[in-house]
């Protein structure tokens, strides 16, 4: 209940850094971290991508598409991120995304 809890007090009370910790923490189940993924995507604030950039480097498939999940959801873009790819790939598309970002800081403050 508290998890849940925490997903429906984002953005007001959870912050952006935390609900990116949410979707990062494995311990949690699949199905809870997928609620808070679908509710980033909902409110729709593009200031979580900053957060979720970690996100994407998990060592876990499942969280990594999430992750890309959000982001694509709230830039439109997936910076030809897989999370099935090699690391190089996906460090590559990270660093497109970073690119983006940077370039784009009004939209993510």
């Amino acid at each position: 209940a508290l998890f849940r809890d925490r997903v429906a007090g984002y953005p007001r009370q959870t912050k952006y850094k935390d609900l990116a910790g949410m979707l990062a923490d494995v311990a949690v189940p699949l199905t809870l971290r997928q609620e808070a993924a679908e509710k980033a995507k909902t409110v729709a604030d593009k200031r979580v991508v900053p957060f979720i950039v970690d996100v994407l480097y998990s060592p876990d498939e499942d969280t990594r598409g999430m992750a890309i999940d959000v982001v694509k959801s709230l830039t439109g873009k997936n910076f030809s991120y897989r999370a099935d790819a090699p690391d190089d790939k996906r460090t590559k598309a990270i660093q497109k995304l970073l690119a983006h970002v940077q370039k784009n800081a009004r939209d993510f403050r």
